[in-house]
């Protein structure tokens, strides 16, 4: 057991979905929670979103709302494909990102986040990503992104997957190292990295990318998992096998306050999800 203070935030939509952001706000403060990964369009889908519509205004809404509660936005997200087949489609949605990173700071949020994309129109698996091709065109993409960040001063943040050009800890660690910009930095999820046959090395993974980008951690996804079917499947936090113990072990350890964000964990288990890491915690 360790002792750790946990900067605990949540997916907003992750939450039952609700009319008005007040209503959304006030039942995440009710749990005990101060800060969201925000994604528009699946809080509120209704809500025109697109590169052409977000603005300072929209940001500045949402901002002083949230505030309202004492909810924060931690990170903005805009998850697009980033290396689309069709390069018009790539560019269009390259445009949105920047045009997220452009208002980002009107949220209050100090980072947007993205995974990588697939080759693919149709973002599923393929080993066509784990060429060098494929990470070839994520460098590209992110070194546009990461151009306008270090113009706004935001931060790009990465999310990698073992279904994607970024399928491991060590293909992270080579793309930090060709955009070598501050202004790009990681979201760790674990549980990305795991396939069925690897789940019962998730403390090697997680050695590997802290020792490999600990200095360049943006924030955490906590995500629970279980195998089923030779697939492993996200569950709510504390009813699956994620050795969260080690896991919050090594941030008590280098990365102190570091943001950890619950997700796949529905609003019916979160209070519970929350007592289960507070405990873990507990010396």
């Amino acid at each position: 057991m360790f002792q750790l203070v946990l900067n605990l935030a949540i997916r907003g939509h992750d939450f039952n979905r609700e009319d008005s952001v007040d209503q959304l706000a006030d039942k995440i403060s009710k749990h005990g929670l101060q800060t969201i990964q925000f994604a528009l369009p699946l809080s509120f889908p209704e809500l025109a979103s697109q590169a052409e519509n977000i603005n300072l205004g929209m940001g500045n809404y949402f901002r002083r709302s949230f505030a309202k509660y004492d909810v924060e936005i931690g990170v903005l997200s805009c998850y697009i494909n980033m290396i689309h087949p069709d390069l018009n489609e790539r560019q269009a949605a390259l445009y949105k990102f920047n045009q997220y990173l452009r208002v980002a700071k009107s949220f209050g949020a100090s980072m947007v986040a993205t995974e990588t994309g697939c080759v693919d129109a149709e973002i599923h698996y393929t080993e066509k990503n784990f060429t060098n091709e494929a990470f070839e065109l994520v460098v590209t993409s992110v070194k546009q992104m990461v151009a306008c960040a270090e113009k706004v001063g935001m931060t790009v943040a990465i999310e990698g997957g073992w279904n994607h050009p970024i399928y491991s800890p060590l293909k992270m660690r080579q793309l930090l190292d060709r955009i070598d910009s501050p202004n790009m930095q990681v979201i760790l999820d674990v549980t990305n990295f795991l396939k069925a046959d690897t789940a019962d090395q998730q403390r090697e993974i997680i050695d590997e990318a802290f020792n490999l980008f600990a200095s360049d951690l943006a924030a955490i996804h906590l995500k629970d998992f279980v195998v089923e079917n030779g697939v492993v499947i996200p569950t709510a936090i504390g009813k699956g096998q994620m050795d969260f113990s080690y896991l919050l072990e090594k941030v008590a350890q280098t990365k102190p306050y570091l943001q950890l964000i619950m997700e796949e964990t529905k609003e019916a288990d979160v209070r519970d999800a929350i007592s289960y890491l507070n405990n873990l915690t507990q010396v």
